[in-house]
């Protein structure tokens, strides 16, 4: 982030938009990313950089909410309901399993 090339830059904001995608934990890549960008550099250079950083990181993250809102009418997607079947279908075998070998 700090070569000073607005490539690396780039490509370390299309990185971190990403890790959002993949995983919404990835919010903490973006904004570890946020926070070195206003921390490391100096002047009229920070706040350039923190620009272009927030643009990329946000255009992607942006176009899956809407798209998520359009498909799944919540712009994180569609979440099962606790007691919708299956929601603990794992956790149910799981415990059947040690019970099962618990009893002689």
């Amino acid at each position: 982030l700090f070569s000073g090339r607005r490539s690396a830059l780039v490509w370390a904001a299309v990185f971190a938009s990403l890790s959002i995608l993949t995983r919404y934990v990835g919010a903490l890549v973006v904004a570890t990313g946020f926070l070195m960008l206003l921390a490391g550099s100096n002047g009229r250079g920070r706040l350039k950089n923190v620009v272009i950083y927030t643009l990329v990181t946000t255009l992607p993250i942006s176009a899956w909410m809407v798209r998520n809102a359009v498909v799944a009418g919540s712009i994180l997607g569609h979440r099962r309901p606790v007691d919708e079947p299956g929601s603990g279908q794992a956790l149910r075998v799981f415990l059947r399993g040690v019970e099962r070998r618990g009893r002689p």
